[in-house]
């Protein structure tokens, strides 16, 4: 029987009309004999129950048709059904879930649309079907609908920005699913089945928002384990594609509060959850200072405050003591739980990362004197720093990230001269790029700080003296390095703004601007790894001179040679 079912809402219409037959061929020789066929799936003991079935075939066949006019009349049958509907007295419940499912399926949107709402509204069949334990058409025919596209479309009369009917539906289903279920406690149960059909689906931008809307309704359970975690995260990830930023922003905001409120501790790790936490970015959906954030960061402090430090202390040792090169995006999402830890409550005293951030201090503080220590270690800890310093930025200016920069103030006088150094140090092969970028960043940002600034002010003269030797090469080591310098001068220097002015006044009347860059013989670039990263090399360049030239202050006749 349910290989019948199946042939009923297949996508063949000589299958589907096969199995019409087949049931319409067993029905007829019941009433000509006296056999009674009781099966799990197919009873009928009695003859008054021989209408059922056939108007149950009568609409089959009418939904055969493509137009929704010649439908409808066979929908008021199928209300009547419904009405009557007692799985003792008529047909097994996977029946109508048949009917359902074969509507889903229909050609015209007006029938979907109509039978979703029927679906969802009909309290009867909903019970029925958690009695027989029917739970696969939920994650299977019903989300699989969901997904159509222009089922959400608002109808005349919907006040912009409310929700759409279809989607209010699906809200109050997911409430009575939870009625029906929570008496044998097994919506916990239902709820991870579900969420793993829907992050399995490849989903268009408008039907996911009012699915996740529907779902954001969800009371707080704890249900999701890393796994699915996992799963959420990969489908926020795949939804880069949908054109609408609105569209991802909603989606994403939707999820993570979603995911918060359904996440199990006991089954959810601090590297799972940061890693989810990765996907979502700082300049869309979870920026420090928003609700989104403030509400991430007051769940994350409900969780077990001594794994979550743990986690960050083990995290950072990790960072630090890999002789590989660490990944950018683990840094970050480490960052970033260790952020809203302190904003939570769990580590805000100074004392707290001073000691959380000890090793990093220690290399960078010694790395002047230490000439054998990993360059990778070294890179590590300028980007643990970093990152902290990038989560910290607020919607709302408060201290914590001075705080952070400020615990390397006291070493200022024996890092200054080889951070400056490193910044601008010649680039010998294609690989130190990334590396000289890092270096540069954090730089920048230590500049900012007093300490830091007034030593470094030191190095100006000689530095801009330096700067006028090496345009006249061209190279790619000296092109990068001089303009870095230049834009970091008049950056963090203005008192120092005629000088950049008359240096960068004299590349453009030589010319030097309109050349290409000189790439060393012994870079040879074959393969396409190689070729992207002298783009990246050239792009740089190019956003370092322009990005100089703005902080300039150039004369008509200036500006028209550039």
């Amino acid at each position: 029987w349910s290989v019948v079912q199946s042939g009923l809402v297949n996508g063949d219409s000589l299958t589907r009309k096969r199995s019409m037959y087949v049931v319409r061929k067993i029905l007829s020789c019941y009433v000509h004999s006296e056999l009674e066929i009781q099966t799990k799936l197919f009873h009928c003991a009695h003859k008054e129950q021989l209408e059922s079935w056939r108007v149950l075939l009568i609409i089959l066949e009418v939904l055969e048709e493509k137009q929704p006019h010649a439908v409808k009349p066979a929908l008021a049958k199928f209300c009547t059904v419904l009405e009557q509907y007692n799985p003792s007295d008529h047909m097994h419940v996977s029946w109508i879930l048949t009917v359902f499912h074969r509507m889903f399926l229909h050609e015209s949107r007006t029938v979907v649309k109509w039978a979703l709402s029927k679906f969802m509204g009909t309290e009867s069949v909903i019970k029925f079907m958690f009695e027989e334990n029917e739970h696969k058409f939920l994650c299977g025919p019903l989300v699989d609908v969901l997904n159509k596209p222009g089922l959400f479309t608002r109808e005349e009369g919907d006040l912009f920005g409310s929700p759409m009917l279809l989607a209010k539906c699906l809200t109050n289903f997911l409430e009575l699913c939870e009625v029906q279920l929570s008496r044998a406690d097994q919506f916990r149960t239902f709820v991870p089945n579900l969420f793993a059909a829907v992050v399995k689906q490849t989903w268009n931008g408008v039907s996911l928002v009012h699915v996740s809307f529907a779902l954001s309704h969800l009371r707080p359970m704890p249900v999701l384990s890393g796994d699915l975690l996992h799963s959420i995260g990969n489908m926020l990830t795949n939804i880069q594609r949908f054109q609408e930023p609105i569209l991802r922003a909603a989606v994403q905001c939707y999820w993570l509060d979603i995911s918060l409120q359904l996440i199990d501790p006991d089954k959810v790790t601090f590297e799972e959850l940061s890693t989810f936490l990765s996907v979502f970015k700082q300049d869309g959906t979870l920026k420090r200072g928003t609700e989104q954030w403030n509400r991430t960061a007051q769940r994350i402090g409900e969780l077990n405050n001594m794994q979550a430090v743990d986690f960050v202390r083990g995290s950072i040792r990790e960072i630090l003591e890999c002789d590989a090169d660490c990944t950018k995006q683990g840094i970050c999402r480490v960052a970033r739980i260790a952020v809203m830890l302190h904003d939570c409550g769990v580590l805000a005293q100074p004392s707290q990362w001073e000691e959380l951030l000890d090793d990093s201090i220690c290399i960078l503080s010694s790395a002047a004197s230490r000439p054998y220590l990993s360059l990778h270690r070294k890179q590590a800890a300028m980007a643990l720093f970093l990152a902290l310093q990038e989560e910290a930025t607020s919607l709302f200016d408060d201290s914590f990230q001075h705080e952070i920069m400020d615990l390397l103030s006291p070493f200022a006088e024996v890092m200054y001269e080889h951070v400056y150094s490193s910044a601008f140090a010649p680039l010998t092969n294609m690989n130190d790029f990334q590396a000289s970028l890092t270096y540069f960043h954090f730089l920048d940002v230590v500049s900012a700080r007093p300490t830091f600034r007034s030593l470094l002010y030191t190095l100006m003269n000689e530095g801009l003296h330096k700067c006028s030797l090496l345009l006249e090469e061209n190279s790619v080591a000296s092109t990068i390095s001089v303009w870095r310098f230049l834009s970091w001068a008049a950056t963090h220097f203005p008192e120092k703004k005629q000088d950049v002015d008359r240096i960068v006044v004299a590349s453009i009347m030589s010319g030097g601007l309109g050349q290409p860059l000189h790439r060393p013989p012994e870079w040879n670039i074959q393969d396409s790894i190689l070729k992207a990263q002298w783009v990246a090399i050239e792009t740089s360049v190019m956003e370092l001179i322009w990005d100089t030239i703005r902080k300039t202050s150039l004369c008509s006749a200036h500006c028209k040679t550039v």
